[in-house]
């Protein structure tokens, strides 16, 4: 049969449980990351970003001309400083966040992710490729928050990185 991307759209959501229409499909999750930042963000916009995490970010905003505001991880576990990335969030125009992060493992609780995405002044990105590993997730939020952006991957549980194939879901 014929590849029609609708079909794809209509799998994906019955998988996920998230509308077709907040839906974006990618060549891999790293496309996805480049176009949210490419969309984004630019010369005079700011990102907070913990770490350390997955270095693409930080080249992706620093080639879009974008300033890195560096939120360190607390060094006695390598959890997220949530006081220290709600005030950079408060000021940055995106926030993007790795949970489970990527290399620590650490996770944003729930009940911080909600008050990150009550707080930050823009949109807050959260790369979900090893969400399949941790059991939590935070896609309950996505029903809540306009300003929530999540990335997921079929590399990484799904053991398909040869196909490249990465989705995001945000409000429609």
């Amino acid at each position: 049969p014929d590849f029609v991307p609708e079909q794809v759209l209509q799998a994906l959501a019955r998988f996920s449980g998230w509308s077709p229409d907040g839906i974006l499909v990618g060549n891999g999750s790293n496309e996805l990351i480049s176009a949210a930042v490419a969309v984004t963000l630019g010369p005079g916009k700011t990102v907070a970003i913990p770490q350390p995490t997955f270095a693409l970010y930080e080249l992706m905003a620093k080639a879009a001309g974008a300033t890195i505001q560096s939120v360190p991880l607390k060094a006695a576990d390598f959890s997220f400083d949530v006081d220290a990335l709600l005030e950079a969030a408060r000021t940055s125009d995106v926030v993007i966040v790795c949970s489970p992060n990527s290399p620590t493992g650490s996770l944003l609780a729930r009940s911080d992710a909600r008050r990150l995405l009550s707080e930050a002044r823009g949109l807050v990105v959260i790369d979900e490729a090893y969400h399949e590993f941790s059991g939590q997730t935070l896609f309950p939020l996505l029903k809540e928050f306009d300003n929530l952006m999540l990335l997921r991957t079929l590399s990484k549980a799904w053991a398909l990185a040869g196909i490249r194939f990465g989705y995001m879901m945000t409000s429609e």
